[in-house]
């Protein structure tokens, strides 16, 4: 390695112009990469939520919507003035791009008996309305089951249009952008036409459009502070613009590299995959920082600078090299995962970490030559600090060990406080138009949670036999006695209205009918009466095979969801045919569940991972006993990290899920400097276990505390995204780093020095 390095000192602009034009052939990939809000992006095509998801969606009515909640100021939808700004937004959503089907009070028609006649009718008929009539149209339909809480709030005092699109199988995000952009045209021009009338959107359709406003919020409120924060730090340290400008130009390249070679790779990135960028910016500062440190310590000492640098490369290359690979092994870990964004993520930031690790052992260095040398701002002051922390911790050794073992059994007793879910419409900051509209339709109209289930009833046109009905309303009525439940929406409450009409009315005849022909008649006769573009192929499939049971839910935790899901597949197996069983699916069903899988499929990843690094450890210390002294601090802080997250926090989802892997590679990169450089005092200076420490925090301590601090800052500053994947990943990788880097300085080195000796370790003083 030592002819290498000299030839890098001595051919500067010759290795510049190397790494230069290896970027640039990485950066042509640039353009092959995609990027998708779509929410099913989460899902690979083997998980078993998104299969029954997509069956629902086969066997019924794809469910690409948007749903328009109208709130009048006055708090009355029944007004003259209401039902005009109604009949406009169901008029005007008609024409929204790809629009195939709209619903709302307008257009909703409701069925009686004229003789022996069917009559279906609409609720609200056209035309100016009296006051009578706007009173009896508001009471007919808060006594329909499937309006109120549905199309209409249970006081009455908001109502909704939904809107049903047929999207194009290619171009997806073209069609989303477009119906996302005219339904806001919509929104805003009823709003300016109607004072006092409030607009509110959800739907999957602009669930993946609050996809598309997380990112760009992060765009331009997320990285900018991170660039100058970074900034700042280094030209603080360094006190050289040159040296830190050619610090961010290794930063900026390793991500070039990822991504470029991303993009050669086809990967179509999400909200998730995205992190990677910054993730990598905070990781490649480490490198960067320990070679330009041991640089200028050996300037410092008197050395010329290819001198300098040729000695900084000897100390540093084989624990930069050992730390990346730790690292890239951590994230390489996270193809385990369930989810794969996730698995695009450990990918793009094993790949930036090792073009980082390149890098910083020859563009950096080769800079360094043709650029003003660093002058380190940590100076004389941190490492007199140092050496009495040093002192105080080889002198106080059995206490904070003792100390250091109830903390970490103390704070990983916590970890079961942490439970499992993710709630899809939390995934975004408040001030996202997304979250914020979607939890006041969840607050003053209908639950926007909900688990449908898919019931079969065989043959075609068996969904119709009167003994299936009667147990899907069993079911339904099972459901409606639960706490969870807010409405369930059924075609046997239709059938069962429209028995009742054909019976005068009496409440006796409120029941399904005894004849599967009579039942078959009543809904045929019903789907001719409708307006076109409406249905009820929601409700039931359109070979009549199957029926859809919706649930709606009041607001809860993603895990009493299970719960209650649970709950129901136990009574449908005590109560239902076995082919009728089935499980509950739905967008928030799936969310709710990735996070176990996610925990379940990364546990193993992080176990492979952990077992990699310790041989790792070992071989490269070449030491069992310093390779099993190293892993006490590198696992406590993922121990104590989950445990304090438990104790604040307290949901772990999809994102910190793969915290584990993510960190274990990080944290572990401390130490392996601390080790590296109290080995190097053992053998090379033959120093006694308790000065190789002091030693070891002399040369590597300053940076250590520089590249922790640069951690734990980038990913902090990740809380500030508007995506709470985002969030909590930063969050809680920041608490472990911090945490690991008190083990280093305050649990390892008693470790060593107690565990390390070959004779009588000095007390430090």
């Amino acid at each position: 390695m030592t002819a290498a390095f000299r030839w890098i000192v001595g051919h500067p602009w010759r290795v510049m112009l190397l790494a230069v034009a290896a970027t640039l052939a990485a950066a042509a990939g640039l353009p092959g990469l995609g990027f998708t809000a779509a929410y099913d992006a989460y899902f690979s095509p083997d998980n078993p939520e998104w299969q029954n998801f997509q069956a629902i969606e086969a066997k019924f009515d794809r469910r690409d919507n948007v749903f328009m909640a109208l709130a009048p100021a006055g708090g009355e939808v029944f007004s003259a003035e209401t039902l005009a700004a109604l009949r406009e937004a169901t008029d005007a959503a008609w024409a929204l791009p790809y629009a195939s089907s709209v619903t709302s009070l307008v257009n909703f028609h409701q069925s009686f008996a004229r003789g022996d006649e069917l009559v279906v009718e609409p609720l609200i008929p056209p035309g100016r309305l009296s006051d009578p009539q706007r009173a009896d149209a508001r009471e007919r339909a808060l006594d329909n089951d499937r309006i109120a809480g549905g199309l209409l709030a249970e006081d009455g005092n908001v109502t909704a249009v939904s809107v049903v699109f047929d999207l194009p199988d290619s171009d997806k995000e073209a069609a989303f952008r477009e119906i996302t952009t005219a339904v806001r045209q919509l929104g805003n021009r009823l709003e300016a036409e109607h004072p006092g009338l409030g607009v509110y959107l959800t739907g999957s359709v602009m669930l993946n459009q609050a996809m598309v406003d997380s990112v760009r919020w992060d765009l331009t409120h997320l990285y900018p502070p991170f660039f100058l924060l970074m900034f700042l730090v280094l030209a603080v340290f360094f006190r050289r613009v040159t040296t830190t400008v050619a610090t961010l130009g290794v930063l900026a390249m390793s991500v070039t590299v990822a991504f470029g070679l991303a993009g050669w790779a086809g990967v179509v990135l999400n909200t998730a995959s995205l992190a990677a960028a910054i993730i990598i910016l905070t990781l490649a500062i480490a490198d960067s920082v320990h070679v330009l440190v041991g640089y200028a310590g050996a300037l410092a000492e008197g050395r010329d600078k290819p001198a300098a640098m040729r000695e900084s490369l000897r100390i540093n290359a084989r624990p930069v090299l050992l730390t990346s690979l730790t690292t890239a092994l951590g994230f390489l870990a996270m193809n385990f995962s369930d989810s794969p964004p996730f698995r695009d993520l450990g990918n793009i930031v094993a790949t930036g970490v090792v073009a980082a690790w390149g890098l910083s052992i020859t563009f950096l260095p080769a800079a360094m030559m043709v650029l003003p040398a660093p002058r380190a701002g940590a100076g004389r002051l941190s490492r007199r600090w140092l050496d009495r922390l040093a002192r105080m911790v080889i002198a106080r050794r059995r206490t904070l060990m003792m100390a250091g073992l109830l903390v970490i059994a103390g704070l990983s007793a916590a970890i079961p406080l942490n439970r499992f879910g993710d709630n899809y419409v939390e995934f975004f900051d408040p001030s996202i138009e997304f979250r914020h509209d979607t939890e006041f339709i969840n607050r003053e109209l209908t639950g926007m949670q909900l688990i449908e289930y898919p019931l079969h009833a065989g043959a075609e046109g068996a969904a119709q036999a009167p003994d299936f009905l009667r147990r899907v309303a069993a079911l339904a009525e099972w459901f409606r006695e639960q706490p969870e439940v807010r409405r369930v929406v059924s075609v046997t409450d239709l059938v069962t209205r429209l028995n009742k009409a054909m019976n005068g009315g009496d409440p006796a005849a409120a029941r399904i009918p005894d004849s599967r022909q009579l039942i078959a008649q009543y809904l045929l006769v019903y789907e001719m009466s409708l307006p076109q573009g409406t249905g009820i192929n929601d409700l039931i499939s359109l070979d009549k095979s199957a029926a859809r049971l919706a649930v709606v839910l009041n607001p809860i935790p993603d895990q009493q969801m299970r719960t209650l899901d649970a709950r129901a597949r136990d009574w449908m197996r005590t109560n239902l045919p076995r082919d009728m069983v089935t499980p509950g699916s739905s967008i928030s069903i799936m969310f709710a569940a990735i996070a176990r899988h996610n925990f379940a499929s990364m546990l193993t990843g992080t176990v492979l991972a952990f077992v990699f690094i310790a041989v790792v450890m070992a071989w490269a210390f070449g030491s069992l006993r310093l390779g099993l002294i190293s892993l006490v601090p590198n696992l406590a802080p993922l121990a104590m990290g989950f445990g304090v997250w438990g104790l604040t926090v307290g949901q772990t989802g999809l994102a910190t899920s793969v915290v584990a892997s993510l960190t274990l590679g990080i944290v572990v990169d401390d130490s392996v400097h601390l080790l590296s450089r109290y080995r190097l005092a053992r053998l090379e200076k033959g120093l006694s276990p308790a000065d190789a420490v002091r030693d070891a925090f002399a040369h590597v301590g300053v940076a250590l505390c520089l590249t922790s601090l640069v951690l734990m800052l980038g990913f902090a500053l990740m809380t500030l995204s508007a995506f709470t994947m985002t969030v909590h990943m930063g969050a809680l990788t920041a608490i472990i780093i911090g945490l690991a880097l008190a083990a280093d300085f305050l649990f390892l080195p008693p470790l060593l020095v107690t565990g390390d000796r070959d004779a009588p370790a000095d007390d430090g003083t």
